[in-house]
């Protein structure tokens, strides 16, 4: 998905609010006098022209500039994405410098970073610059098992951020998938990773990729050893059934969350109604790679556990 233009409906919008926001989110303040003492207001007319736009020079005001700035407006979903992407290029710059780097706010590693970034755009990075950044970062020690606010940790944020890339084919993602999870990006010798870690809402990184259709990087993770058993929280759960239109009843005979297969098959259901036959298609391979390792759906505790039957 392309972040970068904003909905027909939201093309009315008071830009300024928006972009004034993102000055002060970055430590660009608005109230800064020139050398000599004097504002904006002092030095230009009452208002300003951009674009097709009128502000009023009191939008820049140094009165009372010590005050607190104002609460930033509401930002609508478009908007939230784009500061996210601003957000990732910055900790890029700054991981490339330090990186280990940690951004206070978000609590992104470069990892995080770099599952947002949109490939789609002309002149930014593209798949085969995110796969050398990841090349380079896991070489020097970024954690791979660090979760940012959002509470996601790398594996799960590339597999839950695919909308801020754009489309991508399955393989391209079991690529960044297997740079995290082996030395070098290639099967023998694994990265000081945690397959199986929850996300911070109580799901693995096999059930995001699994209830997601994506057939190439669940089979990279069943490669790595990830447990195909493992049951989500059951608030997790409760989440997933309610954006599947899944019926509530997957739960009542089991207090302990939905397992990767009884998530996967309510995906699929959901792809039958809409006659999705992509997806039912997509959905029958991710299926297949699940129960030829394993995967029930009512696992025991000890399958819960990972241990084999």
């Amino acid at each position: 998905m392309q972040a970068a233009t904003p909905p027909a409906e939201q093309k009315s919008l008071d830009y300024a609010d928006f972009f004034i926001s993102v000055f002060s989110t970055y430590g660009f303040s608005t109230t800064v006098l020139n050398r000599f003492g004097e504002s904006a207001k002092d030095l230009s007319p009452s208002d300003y022209k951009v674009g097709q736009t009128m502000f009023a020079a009191d939008t820049f005001s140094t009165i009372n500039a010590l005050a607190l700035d104002p609460e930033p407006p509401q930002m609508s979903e478009w908007q939230t994405k784009l500061l996210k992407q601003m957000d990732a290029y910055n900790i890029i710059v700054k991981a490339h410098k330090n990186p280990r780097y940690v951004d206070r706010r978000t609590q992104d590693t470069v990892l995080h970073a770099l599952s947002r970034v949109n490939v789609q755009s002309k002149g930014a990075m593209q798949k085969s610059d995110i796969i050398q950044d990841l090349l380079h970062f896991v070489a020097r020690g970024v954690n791979l098992n660090r979760h940012n606010r959002d509470g996601h940790h790398p594996l799960a944020a590339f597999i839950c951020n695919q909308e801020f890339r754009g489309s991508e084919t399955g393989a391209i993602m079991a690529r960044y998938i297997d740079i995290m999870l082996w030395r070098g990006g290639k099967h023998g010798d694994g990265n000081d990773i945690n397959v199986d870690m929850m996300t911070g809402s109580g799901s693995t990184a096999i059930c995001e990729a699994a209830i997601q259709a994506l057939s190439d990087p669940v089979r990279s993770l069943i490669e790595a050893g990830a447990n195909v058993n493992a049951r989500m929280s059951k608030t997790d759960s409760l989440v997933v059934i309610k954006f599947l239109d899944a019926d509530d009843l997957l739960l009542d005979n089991d207090p302990r969350g939905l397992s990767v297969l009884q998530a996967t098959l309510a995906a699929r259901d959901k792809a039958v109604l809409a006659n999705d036959r992509i997806r039912m298609h997509m959905f029958k391979e991710v299926i297949s790679h699940l129960e030829l390792a394993g995967a029930v759906t009512h696992p025991t505790s000890l399958q819960e556990r990972g241990w084999p039957t």
